[in-house]
């Protein structure tokens, strides 16, 4: 009987600090065994879940450098061997592990733990399959700061109040401590690891970080860590991220944490709620939402040629980098929604079709909080007026003439409401929708679908 081990990489892609791939080395190591990794590629599946060219391209150089890593002679470690598999979707993966397994001599699997409703379905398989031949798995916690299943509140049931839910989890990280677990492989100088871990340290002792609250809804500014896109493939943590943040002598009570808290909060919600991965409103309500889903309108949105500069300028720039600020997500969100009245899944889908950090939690749950639809959603009726949210968040117009040449000219007065002057120029839009009757139009749609929460 074979004591060789092996670890399943999915959604942590690093070597540093994982509980699953530690665990699994120590075992075969104990042993005198191989620790065997392997990457199972499902191009169906992705297609299947929307992820576009930029996250998957992310994703796969992520791949090729932990199998460059596992691979160099200096590593020290000489029983590690990694493998990349292929199946087009997830019904294939347990047939292919336990096969696998049998060719390999694998005594147990090891795997961190995932959230979204097709990947639980997938490990429920697999688990069973290979507990069936005698295979043991274990599964680990890495995603959240603390496990899903383990935050509740004093009626054993989950919170739906994200102030709550944070209020729990500071608390309990307050209590405890966390050492990162040991990596036994060396990282070899530019691997995408490396380079994660090198933007986390460059974060957290810059002015950026000092000034991280004052910054940070400003899209004109270098004022947010950048750092989503190593998260959404798991090159870093949240976990990695707050102890870093807190060794390097921030305030565990903080805006950037609990930023990273919300990330955390979409896994638990999904977690909870399994049908919200279903493309189901979280909330229920008496009568479907009656959206508009004007084509022409989505088109205009994704193409950045609404009339509404940030909101132009915002697509523009995801359109072009595989990047969206934050606080322009729930510009263009809002604007899709609530204006456009066109369903958030749409644009969900969009997003996840462009963005390099497309994370299917975080995405849902993001959309849905500007739908109005969501655990601790902004309510129906708080709509954002984007043309307030420019002069507010980029009174001096430089985000929107770095995108949007055309208007570069124009002065402060005039960039955000360029169709009220006769200096707007000729190739750029009219505003497609007029806010105030937008705004009306979309109350009318929610009073009529009578949002209630179950």
């Amino acid at each position: 009987m074979s004591n060789h081990t092996l670890y399943w990489t999915r959604a942590d892609l690093r070597w540093h600090d994982n509980p699953a791939f530690a665990a699994s080395y120590e075992a075969a190591s104990a042993a005198g065994a191989v620790v065997h990794v392997l990457y199972i590629d499902c191009p169906a599946q992705w297609q299947a879940h929307g992820y576009g060219q930029a996250r998957m391209a992310l994703e796969q150089t992520s791949v090729q450098h932990m199998l460059q890593s596992a691979t160099k002679p200096n590593t020290g470690a000489t029983n590690l061997h990694m493998h990349v598999l292929t199946s087009d979707d997830f019904a294939g993966v347990p047939s292919l592990l336990l096969k696998f397994c049998q060719q390999h001599g694998i005594a147990a699997l090891y795997a961190n733990r995932q959230y979204e409703i097709n990947e639980v379905t997938r490990d429920r398989a697999v688990h069973t399959l290979l507990k069936n031949n005698h295979i043991p798995c274990h599964w680990f916690e890495d995603q959240c700061l603390l496990p899903p299943k383990q935050v509740l509140n004093l009626q054993a049931e989950p919170y739906r109040v994200f102030t709550a839910y944070k209020k729990n989890v500071l608390a309990a990280l307050a209590q405890q401590a966390h050492d990162p677990l040991p990596t036994p492989c060396a990282q070899p100088a530019h691997t995408l690891e490396q380079q994660a871990l090198d933007a986390l340290a460059q974060f957290v002792h810059s002015q950026q970080a000092t000034h991280y609250q004052r910054d940070r809804d400003f899209p004109g500014v270098e004022g947010t860590s950048k750092l989503a896109a190593f998260m959404a493939v798991g090159l870093l943590t949240t976990r990695q991220c707050v102890q870093a943040w807190c060794n390097a002598g921030h305030a565990l009570e903080s805006v950037w944490v609990s930023e990273l808290i919300w990330r955390d909060y979409y896994r638990y919600v999904m977690s909870h709620y399994p049908h919200v991965g279903q493309g189901k409103n979280f909330k229920s309500f008496n009568q479907p939402i009656a959206w508009a889903n004007n084509p022409a309108h989505f088109t205009a949105w994704c193409n950045g040629q609404t009339g509404y500069p940030l909101v132009d300028a915002a697509m523009r720039c995801l359109n072009s980098t595989g990047f969206m600020h934050n606080r322009l997500r729930m510009v263009v969100a809002m604007f899709l929604c609530k204006h456009l009245r066109i369903d958030w899944r749409w644009g969900e889908r969009y997003f996840l079709q462009q963005l390099q950090d497309a994370d299917y939690c975080s995405n849902n749950g993001g959309w849905q909080w500007c739908a109005g639809t969501g655990v601790d959603a902004a309510p129906y009726f708080r709509i954002f007026n984007p043309t307030t949210q420019s002069q507010k968040f980029d009174g001096e117009g430089e985000f929107i003439r770095q995108w949007l040449p055309e208007l570069a000219h124009l002065p402060n007065t005039v960039i955000h409401t360029p169709s009220n002057h006769v200096l707007r120029p000729a190739n750029y839009p009219a505003p497609i929708i007029e806010h105030v009757a937008a705004r009306q139009a979309c109350l009318a749609m929610y009073k009529q679908a009578n949002g209630t929460v179950v």
